[in-house]
């Protein structure tokens, strides 16, 4: 219960910085070189301030995150895809398709997916995939192992150790 307040607050604050990096900040300095130049200084001072946590690359995260996801900060308080980790909506940020993140943050959520299955479906194309064939079932079968609801004797080894799917 504790990791996912922790974890629902991280997300939270990775959203408001990236709206308020994009809209006070950002926004006020056309030039590309401000930016990048801003961001890094902006890194220093909330590392110094905060700790670690706040490299460029996250803050420029944060501001993609809060692009991707406008409407992210009204649907937490109903039925929201709030479950998701960090690390699971940095993931979906390589997703360019507003309309297949949105499939695949659900999807995610619904099908309870780790960090490792989102990117894995990501770039196998799973969406699309899902989208162009007329048998559904055939390309959903793809996300589980051959063994999968078989008995632990049944599955693969190597060497000594089981590969166990979950």
């Amino acid at each position: 219960m504790c990791r996912v307040r922790v974890n629902r607050a991280l997300v939270l604050r990775n959203w408001l910085l990236g709206k308020r990096i994009s809209e006070e900040i950002i926004s006020k300095g056309n030039e590309e070189n401000y930016g990048k130049s801003l961001i890094a200084k902006l890194s220093k001072q909330l590392t110094s301030e905060f700790g670690k946590g706040f490299t460029p690359s996250i803050l420029y995260d944060c501001i993609r995150f809060h692009e991707s996801f406008p409407d992210f900060l009204p649907t937490l308080s109903g039925k929201s895809f709030s479950l998701l980790s960090w690390s699971h909506y940095r993931t979906l940020l390589q997703v360019q398709d507003d309309e297949a993140r949105v499939w695949y943050c659900k999807e995610c959520s619904d099908q309870a997916w780790s960090v490792r299955a989102l990117q894995r479906n990501i770039d196998s194309q799973y969406y699309y995939r899902m989208l162009k064939t007329p048998n559904p079932k055939a390309v959903k079968s793809e996300l589980d192992p051959p063994w999968f609801g078989s008995s632990v004797e049944n599955r693969p080894r190597i060497g000594n150790i089981r590969i166990i799917f979950h």
